[in-house]
């Protein structure tokens, strides 16, 4: 047991500027279940990489006196079987058992020497039963039957539960796990939540509820007035910020009210004052009336200077709490009764039918939840929506004039899908979509809204409701975070008036408040949605209908 401490921090980035910790002082001891929260920008990876020794401090000192490992780690050779795989992400085991061969084939001194110092080694590290254990992990994430399967073949969720096992079997190393949830899917998530929960010894960065809920009992909370610890997990530590935001919302009422008072009497005291210098210049006994007024006037003075320090205190006292920005989303006009039917579509890739006679339809105001395993073809599915979508406003656009076009925001064309079935949508929709990876991650944001013809103002609005805000806007885009770029993608569908959205794994790197920014709109303002996303809760809150996709 450890103790993993920051001492009075500064952290700067120098280009472009960017300060991201000030004073920071912390500490977390490393038998804890520990998950790291913040929006995005906020500084978590950059906490993580100051654990690692990647960055140093510009003041402060970071105190590591363990071993620390970096999740997501890349494979060395993902062509192997997976056993292979996750016995490399532990330790050298292949090359030490290599070496020790070849020191016994020498059977000399200082080769046996050599060769008991190694064997030592390999056996601290468990070397002689490392696939025994390897097997016992991989059985409690039901993956066991990978272990003989060539990693490369594994989804990408089943690589991401591999590789953690490989990291828990490192001996006595504190894990810095950063976002292992993005893009596994339900069940996978759940695994990977359960597993957690029965580890200790890591520092979790996830944005997803029911994974921090489930596995987490300490949660440190990067915000904007500083850096804070709550024993508990993610419903404690959301239970007491929504009490001590409230108190602090009072707290700041009271006094703004004490403050427009003060302010009030000072200036009434400045009328008074004024007042009497008028009738000082009128009288007629200058001498008396001029002592008197002179009395008054530092009297006034003393009194006003006293205001003016007790307005001063006040204001100190005011917390610089979260700002949160009214989201508001602008529906479109004319919405048709029938939005989008699917009727008997038929998919297959590499031979293999994605899904079968699969039929729906989409009305105003439905939000559909579009679940199944990684692999299932939901990805496939919007791009075959998409791709009509473009070949309907390209047919338009041949014989009107651009300005009545449905608008299309963004993206190259997707990959053809070839179907058999019908997708029919009427040839007025407006319909707007997002991409697992943003479109837009190098240049300039202000470049990118020009070419697409979008509204900066309103575009800049709805970032900074979703906390992207202040001077990053004029920063270039391979400078922003990941959960940055995700929310500028959720702004393009945003920016414009829809009567379908299409949002494919909207949340990923997505903070928290976000999250909650983001469900509190779609319940306030219903637009119709057309969704994937692996958020337990968010679909929980937001769906009105799960269509399901079997793998």
């Amino acid at each position: 047991m450890a103790t993993l401490s920051f001492q009075h921090v500064h952290f700067i980035f120098d280009t472009p500027y960017v300060p991201i910790f000030e004073d920071l002082s912390l500490s977390l001891e490393t038998h804890w279940k520990t998950a790291l929260i913040g929006n995005n920008g906020r500084g978590k990876t950059t906490l993580l990489r100051l654990l690692l020794g990647e960055l140093q401090p510009t003041a402060g000192t970071v105190s590591v006196p363990v071993e620390v490992a970096y999740f997501p780690k890349v494979p060395l050779n993902p062509q192997q079987p997976t056993l292979q795989v996750i016995r490399d992400g532990i330790a050298p085991f292949n090359r030490w058992e290599q070496q020790m061969e070849s020191l016994l084939q020498k059977s000399d001194e200082s080769s046996l020497a050599a060769y008991g110092d190694l064997q030592e080694r390999y056996q601290d590290w468990q070397g002689y039963e490392i696939d025994s254990l390897i097997e016992k992990e991989m059985a409690r994430l039901e993956l066991d039957p990978l272990l003989h399967r060539e990693f490369a073949s594994l989804s990408g969720g089943e690589q991401t539960l591999s590789m953690l096992v490989a990291m828990f079997l490192k001996k006595d190393h504190f894990l810095l796990i950063d976002e292992p949830t993005n893009h596994l899917d339900f069940s996978a998530r759940e695994r990977l939540a359960q597993y957690l929960a029965e580890k200790s010894g890591f520092l979790l960065v996830s944005h997803d509820r029911m994974c921090l809920d489930a596995c987490s009992d300490h949660v440190i909370s990067l915000e904007k007035t500083g850096v804070y610890l709550t024993h508990g997990n993610y419903s404690t530590w959301k239970f007491q910020r929504d009490r001590e935001r409230e108190t602090e919302q009072k707290r700041n009422e009271h006094l703004k009210r004490e403050i427009r008072k003060l302010e009030k009497a000072a200036q009434a005291r400045r009328t008074w004052s004024n007042r009497k210098e008028k009738e000082k210049q009128g009288a007629a006994d200058k001498g008396f009336v001029g002592h008197r007024a002179a009395k008054s006037m530092k009297r006034a003075l003393n009194i006003e200077r006293r205001v003016q320090a007790g307005i001063e205190e006040k204001k100190g006292l005011l917390r610089n709490v979260e700002k949160e920005r009214t989201l508001k989303l602008n529906a479109a006009s004319k919405a048709p009764e029938l939005l989008l039917s699917v009727e008997n579509l038929n998919v297959s890739f590499d031979e293999r039918a994605l899904f079968d006679h699969l039929s729906f339809t989409i009305h105003p105001g439905d939000r559909i939840a579009l679940l199944g395993p990684n692999g299932s073809g939901k990805t496939t599915l919007f791009n075959a929506i998409w791709q009509n979508v473009i070949a309907r406003n390209q047919e338009k656009a041949a014989g009107q004039s651009e300005t009545t076009v449905p608008h299309q925001i963004g993206g190259d064309d997707p990959p053809i899908v070839d179907y058999q079935g019908t997708i029919h949508m009427p040839g007025y929709l407006q319909c707007l979509r997002t991409y697992q990876t943003p479109l837009w991650q190098t240049g300039w944001l202000r470049d990118h809204l020009r070419n697409e013809q979008l509204d900066e103002t309103r575009f800049r609005q709805i970032l900074g409701a979703l906390g992207v805000q202040g001077n990053i806007v004029d920063r270039p885009l391979d400078s922003w975070s990941h959960g940055q770029l995700k929310k500028a993608d959720l702004c393009r569908s945003l920016v414009s008036p829809a009567h379908l959205l299409l949002w494919d794994e909207p949340l990923n790197y997505i903070d928290l408040m976000a999250r909650e920014r983001l469900e509190a709109l779609i319940l306030e303002y219903q637009p119709t949605l057309l969704f994937i996303e692996h958020d337990q809760y968010f679909v929980e809150n937001v769906a009105t209908e799960v269509l399901s996709l079997e793998a």
